[in-house]
């Protein structure tokens, strides 16, 4: 059997990064929202025992290292069925290292793809906690639409999804590890504002504008200073009519959003000729993949 799934990216409109736990991690609120740029995975059984991997970028990792093996291999561990054969192709459009959960997502179809081939041994909710242990945005990724999430990222709850807009993504040649942006956190950039719960409210609203003049992320301003060419990438984009722009996640990925398609495809015209992976995409809404309990 075998499966094709289109595995969607994510931004963030707001990311509040909170104070360190006794475990180490910190505590977080973001409200994600899926757009329309996506990997293509394709899950097969019909293969020899063993995990088998190919991609489309040389550079990508075909082993261990790739968390699409670790989904495989922790799927299998939970049905508890050692004797199992997995091709995985990947054909990647999601910008590597640039801060829209292109691997979870990735991750995330995997899984699912393997709960249909061998009968859904797994509900929706054990599916999302398979997911959560390897990867905070794989739960999300699982779900699509938009979502807030807390904890340190996979405590979700759906929330009414960006709509009428235009989203443009560019993406710097340089990537901006995770632990790179936990590290050049300083504890002054840390919040209880509440920010993303407004967030909510603006999307309840269906207000646009609101939620483009309020994005927000803790990674924003330390990345910045170690990557000024983030500030440079925003400042274009507003040039362009972006009436909102924002790096997402913990980068390097900026986006900006507008609301007339002629200007966001001129922009992507425009930074496109010095910036190879520049695309225009919609939000996307996945309320049918919504599971009862989050």
């Amino acid at each position: 059997m075998e499966i094709t799934r289109k595995a969607y990216g994510k931004i963030n409109l707001a990311l509040e990064i909170h104070e360190r736990r006794p475990d180490g991690y910190h505590d977080l609120s973001t409200v994600m929202q899926s757009v329309g740029l996506y990997d293509l995975v394709t899950v097969s059984n019909e293969c020899e025992k063993g995990i088998h991997i190919t991609c489309d970028l040389p550079y990508i990792p075909l082993d261990e290292r790739n968390i699409v093996w670790k989904a495989a291999v922790l799927f299998y561990e939970k049905l508890g069925k050692a004797d199992y054969g997995v091709k995985i192709d990947l054909k990647k459009r999601i910008p590597v290292g640039g801060g829209m959960a292109g691997g979870s997502t990735n991750c995330a179809s995997v899984l699912m793809s393997l709960n249909e081939i061998e009968g859904n041994p797994f509900s929706k909710d054990e599916l999302y906690k398979i997911g959560a242990a390897l990867g905070a945005d794989v739960p999300f990724t699982m779900m699509g639409g938009a979502a807030i999430a807390t904890g340190i990222g996979t405590e979700l709850v759906p929330v009414t999804p960006l709509k009428d807009c235009h989203i443009v993504l560019c993406k710097p040649k340089f990537s901006i590890s995770t632990k790179c942006a936990f590290s050049s956190l300083d504890p002054a950039t840390f919040t209880n504002d509440n920010r993303c719960g407004q967030m909510v409210e603006y999307l309840k609203e269906g207000n646009v504008e609101a939620v483009a003049h309020n994005l927000y992320n803790s990674f924003e301003a330390p990345i910045i200073k170690l990557k000024p060419e983030i500030q440079k990438i925003k400042h274009r984009l507003y040039e362009c009519g972006a009436i909102g722009a924002l790096m997402t996640g913990s980068g390097s990925t900026v986006y900006g959003i507008f609301n007339n398609c002629k200007k966001a495809e001129a922009a992507v015209a425009c930074i496109g000729k010095c910036m190879a992976e520049t695309y225009k995409v919609t939000p996307k809404d996945f309320t049918e993949n919504l599971p009862k309990f989050i």
